[in-house]
Parts: structure tokens; sequence; C-alpha cells
């Protein structure tokens, strides 16, 4: 193990670190051992973890000794751009250090040691749109019925057993019913068309890594000798997987530093275990915890906000939040009448803020659901205001685009076989479903890859003599394209080179003259994008997608990287399907930005408005009854109401429509949970207002101010006693919650579970 040893360099960056806390500089200054840093929003996570590298490597580590690994590119880029300008003043580089994202790194362990992780060198990876596709496939091929099994749902449960490391044998010896055994036989199939087309998807970035390293300990021996220092951000969101891994790679030299907030885990949706980070000392003992508390972004109003509702969970690490800046504005709880009142006048408060000198790019719409996005829209639209969706359409999943990076990764990969089906009569050439179906069909007779196939067209029973010259001239053009790979040089030369291949696939693949022809105004935009796409290869800046040396110890040589034009392809392409909601949101953009709360984790803006705070979208439907789900929804409103700098907005709809149907809703019980102290709270005047529920002839006694209050509510149906209600039937009240925005009962229905409601609302008929 390498053990820092004070130097000149070491010296030379000091000064450099006398801008820290007390607590940022103790966990710089750790030295030997696990680290648990459990940092506030706003806190400087990444200048403690960037300063923390730049102080091992002044203090006489190897750079390649040291592996971080966080969750969106960006993050990864900033903390290289930050390492980088602290190690200028020491006169040192960062050159070797590995910063990348969890899944960058398993993609690229898996280029440079293929046969440990059983697959190809030259894999693809099949972003979620081809990934859909190929279960579409799979579901076919396993005879189920594709409206009842959809590829969403059987993705899903595939996800989920690839997260917690079972392959398909193991999720089949677990099968116990119909469904998980439909969902067996599909992940069987899946598996296979994968192996055939010499592809991976997502999951088994982390899956095939995790499971390498706990079952072979020559590997496991070998990483662990590499890389003698690991650091993690956002800790919190890791599943089984990203666990196994860091535990493993951690389990010689125990140098593991792990950054993170539980108050901020918000996608155990999608596997994440906020145990991780809670038992992070059962797991290391001997570890050290430090806080990092103080918030250098909102401000103390802001904070104290954020602060006073998070401590309503019982599922995280008690710090005390503080803010080092002006206590600053109350928090605006606006209840607007519906939906559209809610977008407009939301939309007039950021145009009042952008004529007071507010720029469109600090502001932010956020919202549970990205339905929600719609009705915004619409007023920014006639409001003449500019926006972007973050998580709408990203420039690589438009249509245009994913035709030529579908020839791409055809080029990198004849064997991919959704990118075949998308691109092999696109534009048209003359090979028609029937024609195409009959190769398919071939090919699974012979058990023979599809491209294998397709050299011999004419032998193929039902495909037509003009179909099959067409596939003969699909199959040439592709094969001249791929002579070309075979080029090496230097990263700079590549990219050129790389943009000449992508120029060339647009050209003669007929896309770019297919979209020329249609000479509309989208059109024109599509063959735009075309070229755009050219420059995105010129701007790659390459990396080597492998680790030399791994396996020989010593000191790594980083000069002249050197590699082929099919590795820069494969290196590009990887890039570029490992995009995160986050990494589309450009800052420098002067545009207003509408995104997910869920995608608005790790960015900041001065002016920040959560729309649609109200029951049953924030905190979801889904989440009611579901203690541990409530915990992680209030855990979600936390991370957006800490994205705002200076000012936040919490706004709510009293009817919004649901399924086409006008519905009233009932005030978020999170917003009670802030205390009245440090909000402004304003309500439209019902009696005043046009509001369409009411004018419908909509049974308005649902909210009426004659009816019964909380307190004769909880009186009507005391803890205890057995109801029924017309839709869950029979149950009996374990809890009454009163709140300023409604009563709340916690009730354990005989057939369908305990459920939370509001009693305003529900239909309730006491039995005893």
């Amino acid at each position: 193990m390498d053990l820092p040893k004070p130097n000149a360099a070491a010296a030379a960056l000091q000064p450099y670190l006398a801008g820290l806390t007390p607590s940022q500089r103790s966990v710089v200054d750790h030295r030997g051992g696990p680290l648990l840093v459990n940092a506030g929003p706003g806190s400087g996570k990444t200048t403690v973890v960037t300063h923390r590298i730049a102080s091992l490597i002044a203090e006489g580590v190897a750079p390649w000794r040291i592996l971080g690994l966080t969750f969106t590119n960006k993050a990864a880029q900033e903390m290289r751009g930050r390492v980088e300008a602290l190690l200028e003043h020491a006169g040192l580089t960062v050159d070797g250090v590995l910063l990348c994202t969890f899944h960058s790194f398993g993609a690229r362990l898996m280029r440079t040691l293929p046969d440990d992780f059983g697959v190809p060198a030259r894999f693809v990876i099949l972003d979620a749109a081809d990934q859909k596709s190929a279960i579409k496939q799979a579901i076919r091929a396993a005879n189920l019925d594709p409206k009842s099994f959809t590829p969403a749902s059987i993705g899903s449960a595939i996800s989920a057993a690839k997260n917690q490391l079972k392959d398909a044998e193991a999720y089949e010896s677990e099968a116990v019913d119909f469904l998980t055994r439909a969902v067996a036989k599909t992940y069987h199939e899946y598996e296979a068309r994968l192996k055939t087309q010499e592809a991976v998807d997502f999951d088994d970035l982390l899956m095939r890594p995790a499971m390498a390293m706990r079952d072979q300990p020559a590997l496991r021996a070998r990483l662990t000798q590499r890389w003698t220092h690991l650091l993690i951000d956002e800790y919190q969101d890791t599943n089984f997987a990203q666990f196994l891994v860091a535990d493993l790679l951690v389990s010689e030299a125990r140098n593991v530093t792990v950054v993170g907030d539980p108050d901020q885990s918000i996608y155990g949706w999608r596997g994440a275990n906020i145990g991780n980070i809670l038992e992070f000392e059962t797991r290391y003992p001997d570890a050290k915890v430090i806080p990092l508390g103080e918030n250098f972004r909102s401000t103390k109003t802001i904070v104290s906000a954020a602060d006073a509702l998070i401590r309503h969970n019982e599922q995280r690490k008690p710090k005390d939040l503080v803010a080092a800046n002006d206590v600053g504005n109350r928090v605006r709880i606006r209840r607007l009448e519906d939906e559209r009142a809610e977008a407009q006048d939301v939309v007039d408060r950021l145009k009042e803020m952008e004529r007071s000198g507010t720029a469109w790019s600090e502001m932010a719409v956020l919202y549970r659901m990205n339905a929600l996005s719609r009705v915004f829209e619409e007023v920014l639209r006639r409001e003449g205001v500019p926006y972007i969706v973050a998580k709408g359409t990203s420039f690589f999943e438009r249509k245009e685009v994913r035709d030529a990076v579908g020839y791409l990764r055809l080029l990198a990969n004849p064997r991919d076989e959704v990118a075949l089906e998308r691109v092999v009569n696109m534009p048209p050439r003359g090979i028609g479903s029937t024609s195409w179906s009959r190769v398919v069909g071939e090919a699974r007779a012979c058990n023979e890859p599809v491209w294998e196939v397709m050299q011999s067209p004419s032998r193929i029973e039902g495909v037509s003599a003009r179909a099959a010259k067409a596939i003969e001239a699909f199959v040439e053009m592709i094969q001249n394209w791929r002579s070309a790979l075979g080029q090496t040089g230097g990263l700079d030369d590549l990219s050129h080179e790389l943009s000449d291949v992508v120029q060339r696939v647009i050209d003669e693949s007929g896309l770019a003259a297919h979209y020329a022809r249609g000479g509309t105004e989208e059109d024109h935009d599509r063959v735009e994008n075309l070229d755009e796409l050219v420059s995105a290869a010129a701007d790659f800046p390459g990396v080597i997608s492998e680790f030399p040396g791994l396996i020989e110890d010593g000191e790594e040589d980083f000069e002249g990287d050197v590699q082929s034009l099919e590795a820069h392809l494969f290196g590009w392409l990887e890039s570029i399907s490992l995009v995160a909601d986050s990494d589309q949101v450009d800052p420098t953009r002067g545009v207003l930005t509408l995104m997910s709360l869920h995608a608005s984790k790790g960015l900041e803006f001065e002016e920040v408005v959560v729309a649609g705070c109200e029951e049953s979208v924030l905190p979801h439907l889904r989440s009611i009854g579901d203690d541990d789900a409530i915990e992680e929804e209030r855990r979600l409103l936390f991370v957006g109401m800490t994205r705002a700098k200076k000012n936040l907005t919490l706004t709510s709809a009293k009817s919004r429509p649901v399924r086409g149907f006008r519905e009233r809703t009932m005030e978020s019980q999170f917003l009670s949970e802030i205390p009245n102290e440090l909000v402004e709270r304003w309500e439209a005047n019902e009696t005043e207002s046009a509001d369409p529920f009411l004018q419908s002839g909509s049974p308005s006694s649902l909210r009426s101010s004659r009816g019964p209050s909380g307190r004769r509510l909880a009186s009507l149906f005391p803890v205890g006693c057995l109801v029924e209600h017309e839709q869950f039937g029979v149950g009996r009240v374990e809890a009454i919650m009163p709140r300023p925005t409604g009563t709340t009962a916690r009730i354990d229905f005989r057939y369908d579970g305990v459920k939370t409601i509001i009693l305003e609302y529900a239909k309730l008929e006491r039995l005893e």
C-alpha cells in the first residue's frame, strides 16, 4: 500500500487547502482506513473529494492507484477538472487518476479483461430503447402474450434480478408462480439474444464485474493491487451490485472514502439501497465518520425549512444543517385553483424575476411526475419564455440521430441485431418486412447470427431476387465501411478520422438525402442534427478504453495514447450510451429548465419552483400507506427544496384532471411539516374563482367549508373502530393523523391491507 509522505508538492498545495472548513479539512487530511462523509446538500462534497485526491497525489500516492466513482459523466468531468487545477499548483498532473461512473468503470474493465467477464472484447452496449426492442423479441420468442407481458414489466423484473446478481438460471430456480416462470423464460431468451449480438445492457456493466470479482480470487487480487485508494460520491444511491464492487475493490487496502447523504436517497425504485450508507459503520467498524452540515448554497430560511421537513424521517443519520448565507426570503407556498392557474402563477413569478435581473438559466420548475410539464409548456410557449425539458427528447434520442447511430453501431459490431433491424431498410432500399422476416427466420432455424445469414441471401426461401440484391448491396456497404477501422493513431488524429467516418456513413447510407428530400422545416432540422452528429464525433476527446498494465505490477505509462479507429469508435458509442438525465442540463444556456425532481439532484438554481405538492402526487399515490416509501417521497421533496439558492416556491392545485376526470386534491402532507414562521402562504379565494370543477356540477361537498372539521372526523372514527370503505371494504382504524391540510387515517383492511386515506374525501361508514 502506498503511504503518503510529506514533500515539496504537498507543501505547495497547502495554501489552496486553507479555505476549507475544519470539517472539510479533516476529510482531506484523513489517512488510511474507511471514511464516511455524511454530507448535507450544498456542503461542498465535490470540494472535499477533489481536494482529497489532489492531497493524496501531492503526498506521494501514485495517481494510477486512485479510483473515483460517481453517477454522472458531468460529475466525473467536473471532478477531474478541479483535481487538475489543484495539482497544477503543485507541479503535478492528473494523468493516471481514473474518475468515472460505475457503469463506465464496469465497461472498461470488461473491455480490458473480456475473458474474465465472459464477454467479447468488442461488445456493444444496448441503450434503454434498444434494450426494449431486444426484450420485445425475447417475449415473442418465449411465446408470451405481449399484451399481458409488456417490455416495461419484463425489463423491470430482469433489471431487478441483475441488480441482485441473479442470472437467468438463478432467477429460474426461484420462480414459483406463472408470472415469475414467464419472466424466467423471457430472461433466458433475452440473454441468448444478447450473446448472439455480442451485446450487454446497462445492468450487465454492474452485475458482471460484481460476480466476477466475487467468484474469481485471482481477478480480485489483480484489481485490489491496482487500485489502493477508492473514493465514491453519492454513496446513498448505490445498489447491491455497486456495493459489492466497491467492497471487493477495497478488501485489501481498505482505503475507501464514501461521500453521501441518506437524506438524498431517492432512487429506491431502481434498486438503490439506503442501507449501504446507513450500515457503513457496521460493515467497517473502524470507519471514521465526518458530518458536513454547513450549506454554502442556500439561504438560512431554505436550509431551515428543508431541515425541519427531513427530520420527520426515521431512516437517516442525524446531522445539524446550518447555512453560511443570509436569512433570505421566506419559502412561498401557493395553492391555486387548478393546474392552469398554477402554471400561470408560476410563469408570472418567473417573468417578474427575469425582469429583476435573474437569468432564465438560474430558474427551474421541478415536479414529481413528468406529465405535469405539459400545462407549464403550454403557458411558457404562450408567454414567449425560452425553456428546455431536461427529461424530454435528448439529442441522441432523436429519430434521425438514432438511425445514424444505428449504422455506426452496426459498423462497430455487425452482429448487433437491434441496430441491424433498425437500419436495414432505413431509408427504404427494397428490403421489406416480409423479406426481413424470412432472413430472421432462416437465422433462427440455422442457429446462426442474422448477419451471417445475410451473406448469402439468395439461398433463403421466400426472399425475392430483388430483395436479395438489396441485401447484398447493404452487406457490401457495411463491409466497405469496416475496412477503414483498422487504422491507428493518436486521439487527436482519430477524432478527425472518426468524424470523416460518421459523415461517410450518413452520406452513403442515404440518410442525408432521405431527410433532405422532405423539404419541411422538420426535415431541415433533421439534416442539421445529422450535421451536428458529425461535429459531436469530431469533439470526442477519446479515452483509452482499456487499462494498460493492469495485470502487471508497476507504474503505468500514460504517454502516447495510441489506439485503433475501431476502438475510438467503440469509446464514442459507449460515451453517448451512458448519458444521465442531469447530463442534459447545460447551465450556460439562457433558458428556463423544466425537469423531474429525480433528475434535479446535483444541480442548483437561484429560483426554484416545486409544482404539484399534493397528496397522491407528492407523495405519490403508490407510496400512500407504505412508511418507507413515504420517507423516500419526503427525501425527494428535500432534494428539490435544496436545489434553491435564493428563492423557493412550493405550489399545488385544488383540482387536477386525472385520466380525463377532474378531481379535487389535498395539499401535500409535507407542507404542514415546514414551520409557519419560515413560510409565506397564499391560497386562491374559491368563492371568487370560476373553478371548472365547481361549475361542472361535480360534488363540491368533497371539500366544503360546511363539512365536518378534522377534530369532528377524528371523533367520528376513533382508533380501533371498525369501518367500511366503498372500494377497500371492511377495515379497522389503526391511527388518526389530523393535519392542517386534512385529516388522514391509517386503516388495516381485511383484503387490501393497510391504507392511508384522507377522511375528508373518503366515504367511510362506521360499523362499530
